[in-house]
């Protein structure tokens, strides 16, 4: 099953990508779903490529801060997971677990329990090697469900 096929049924693009002007194109990739869009904004937008080391910091703060906000990230760490946990809890309904919740990310209607990884590809780092299941042993979860975000010469994202 393709995650942006579920995602489109179910929740209206304006609901997950406000900027979003070409409609995404998912492509399955074995095991995994991988889910690429052409962005219209330039590979690096005029305010990154001119701003200092501390002004691209406090710029990623407030990025990080309105995304939390608009509720598409709930943690502190790399958005990438979080908008992955997110995408997936909406295309399938699946209930997420809080933050401190260990071993899985998502339950379903029926209890079965979701373990959700997210890796972002780009040129510099091409490996589709997802981070460690930990305590695969404990069966903390029922099944995994992952996604694969690529970067290419033009902005892509992950929807």
């Amino acid at each position: 099953m393709i995650i942006g096929n579920m995602l489109r049924r179910v929740v209206p693009v304006i609901e997950y990508d406000k900027a979003m002007a070409v409609a995404p194109m998912a492509v399955p990739l074995g095991a995994v779903t991988q889910i690429v869009e052409q962005a219209t904004l330039p590979s690096r937008p005029e305010i990154i490529l001119t701003a200092g080391v501390t002004e691209l910091l406090i710029l990623h703060s407030q990025i990080m801060d309105e995304l939390r906000d608009r509720q598409i990230v709930r943690t502190g760490n790399a958005p990438l997971g979080d908008y992955a946990e997110l995408l997936f809890a909406t295309a399938f309904g699946w209930s997420l677990e809080s933050n401190s919740s260990s071993g899985h990310d998502a339950t379903d209607a029926a209890g079965i329990r979701y373990q959700i990884k997210s890796r972002r590809i780009t040129p510099r780092n091409a490996s589709r090697q997802l981070s460690a299941f930990r305590r695969l042993p404990d069966n903390t979860f029922d099944f995994p469900a992952a996604a694969l975000s690529t970067k290419a010469t033009v902005s892509q994202r992950l929807s």
